[in-house]
């Protein structure tokens, strides 16, 4: 009898498609009976679910990362070449996106090559109930199109959503002059709604010598660059800073950049990095390491060199 029930009950649920509830209602037994039975089933095999679907070649080395690492997803690109990975990276994240976007969000974004490669990608869409806020002030050349506030107003106006620009440098001279720009209401509403964001959109650099941000002696200086790369600093998230260990450093530069707090950064719910290049390896590995991002978008290289260091120092 007992074998009939559960007959009845794997039939419903598996080839008619019924609820739990609809199954429980239909044979008079409670939902939790019905949960334990199906659960049974599948812990005794006497269900046994098969995917009938080829995984990408990269699923193996995404899955293992997301264990190693303790991060929601990672997505691999292959790309063709290394002159193509940056707008395969960009591809690959606006399919992400596409994908995982209800509608409704408030997306925070920070600045840089491969959030423009992302924004490039992307297909149109209407959401005016979506948010775009500037994480982060301008950084570099107003007129770039790397620069945060172009980037913030591209992307609302792709996904027919609101933007919020930063109307604001990113990094001024002295802590006097930022707390005098956050104390401006546009400003300090602006960097609320960014703490608020549901998700963030970021790129993780790096801090080496053919990084953009020290190539531009505009934003860092080389004084400057020194002292971080005295303090450990391997790479940053929004211009804050971080160790090998993903720890965020504390450094007078922290006094003068306007935009989100480490922390603040880190409590937004979700945090998508899309980054890559042998020169960034350390960085974004340094990222995953201190769980600063919760999905990542690499390259196969960064991904092989994330896996062989996985439980290294």
């Amino acid at each position: 009898m007992v074998e009939k029930l559960l007959y009845k009950v794997l039939q419903s649920y598996y080839e008619r498609g019924m609820t739990q509830q609809e199954i429980a209602n239909r044979y008079g037994i409670s939902r939790m009976k019905v949960n334990r039975l199906i659960s049974k089933a599948l812990e005794d095999k006497i269900v046994q679910i098969k995917i009938n679907l080829v995984g990408e070649p990269t699923t193996e080395l995404e899955n293992r990362l997301e264990q190693l690492f303790g991060l929601n997803e990672v997505i691999v690109v292959v790309p063709e070449s290394q002159s193509s990975t940056l707008l395969e990276l960009g591809e690959a994240a606006a399919d992400y996106l596409s994908n995982r976007l209800a509608g409704n969000e408030t997306i925070g974004i920070t600045w840089g090559r491969a959030m423009l490669a992302t924004i490039n990608a992307m297909h149109a869409t209407d959401s005016p109930n979506t948010r775009v806020v500037q994480i982060i002030g301008g950084l570099g050349n107003p007129e770039a199109e790397i620069h945060g506030t172009d980037l913030v107003i591209r992307l609302a106006q792709t996904l027919g959503a609101k933007a919020r620009p930063l109307n604001s440098p990113g990094l001024v001279k002295t802590k006097e002059m930022r707390d005098a720009l956050v104390s401006n209401i546009q400003v300090s509403d602006t960097l609320a709604l960014a703490e608020n964001a549901n998700l963030a959109l970021v790129g993780i650099g790096a801090l080496s010598d053919s990084a953009l941000i020290v190539q531009n002696s505009q934003i860092l200086s080389a004084s400057e660059a020194q002292r971080l790369n005295t303090l450990g600093a391997v790479g940053d998230i929004g211009l804050r800073y971080f160790d090998s260990g993903g720890t965020f450093i504390d450094d007078e530069i922290n006094t003068r950049v306007v935009g989100l707090t480490a922390e603040q950064i880190t409590r937004i719910p979700r945090k998508i990095a899309v980054a890559g290049g042998s020169k960034k390896h350390a960085a974004v590995l340094a990222a995953a390491r201190g769980k600063l991002i919760d999905t990542l978008i690499t390259d196969i290289d960064t991904a092989q060199f994330l896996l062989l260091n996985a439980e290294n120092p």
